[in-house]
């Protein structure tokens, strides 16, 4: 039995959809053995071998009684092993006509191998990074030109999975629960996905894309660009995202002359203290950019999150 036939892999689909599948929220206290498990399992049918002690558990995942999934960071060596096995084993079996096809749609007469390329490439691009995800083309980009099949940017920001609950004492829960493999330097993952509990203003939650939001909305205002999983750029022409926590810590500082340590990135609530240190109208701007992405296509409805008020921002 082949990894792909024992687990439900969500490709296509984008991140958030376990329900479909019937993923259940996991308690706490079931989540090291349910990773343990799943790691085990994943080894027995890819040969490919994740250490426990090498994972990062991201986000909210233990900080709460009940977890909606499971969000954990793996080194990028061991991701580059798994999309190379997805191509070999689904790609190259299965979904390998279908991307060709794709292709030659887009580009009539297109020469094979760069057909071929694309295809690869786009399979890479398409397995499971919500970040990515568009509901016409079921995540799936075509690329106009691509010289030659970039293993390092073919790779996925994630790959989605539905698996088996495991009891803390080892024991089955038949229930199952959606646990995202996601690629990039484990440090700054940790980072990009932090969670810190806080109090809403009002009944609907203040979730960890609340951080990321007004994070990549400051620094968007401070002319950088937020890449969540690949890192951060000190401008939008910089070609390489960088991954480095105290490069960002210094950026923010530059550019607002602050003293600002990683503790006080934290949380929704404490980016907000940085930015109210700007004036009137730089606050707005930061505000209107923010809620036009905490609005954007891929984010929850505003009846289920929080949504920041002008007079959070003193305005």
């Amino acid at each position: 039995m082949k990894l792909i036939d024992y687990f439900q892999i969500l490709i296509f689909e984008g991140g958030g959809l376990g329900k479909k599948f019937n993923a259940e929220p996991i308690y706490k206290d079931n989540i090291e053995s349910t990773i343990k498990y799943f790691l085990r399992q994943f080894n027995k049918y890819t040969k490919i071998n994740i250490d426990f002690n090498t994972i990062k558990i991201l986000g909210s995942a233990g900080k709460k009684d009940y977890s909606g999934d499971i969000d954990i960071s793996i080194p990028k060596e061991i991701s580059r092993q798994l999309v190379q096995y997805l191509i070999n084993e689904l790609y190259n079996n299965k979904k390998k006509d279908f991307f060709l096809n794709n292709v030659e749609k887009k580009h009539a007469g297109i020469d094979e191998n760069k057909k071929n390329a694309i295809a690869a490439l786009n399979f890479g691009r398409s397995i499971g990074s919500p970040f990515n995800f568009n509901k016409e083309n079921r995540g799936i980009k075509l690329l106009t030109t691509v010289n030659e099949f970039d293993f390092e940017d073919g790779m996925p920001g994630l790959v989605p999975f539905v698996v088996d609950q495991i009891g803390s004492n080892g024991e089955f829960l038949n229930k199952k629960v959606q646990l995202d493999l996601n690629f990039g330097n484990n440090e700054w993952m940790s980072f990009a996905y932090f969670y810190e509990p806080e109090e809403s203003p009002d009944n609907r939650p203040i979730k960890g894309l609340h951080r990321n939001a007004i994070l990549a909305s400051l620094i968007h205002f401070l002319g950088g660009e937020w890449g969540f999983q690949k890192g951060f750029k000190k401008t939008k022409k910089d070609k390489q995202f960088s991954e480095k926590k105290t490069d960002l810590i210094a950026f923010i500082n530059n550019k607002i002359k602050l003293n600002i340590e990683e503790k006080d990135l934290n949380s929704y609530s404490s980016i907000l203290k940085i930015v109210k240190k700007l004036n009137k109208n730089e606050r707005e701007e930061v505000f209107n950019i923010m809620i036009k992405r905490l609005h954007g296509p891929l984010m929850p409805s505003p009846d289920l999150i929080y949504i920041p008020t002008e007079k959070d921002f003193d305005l």
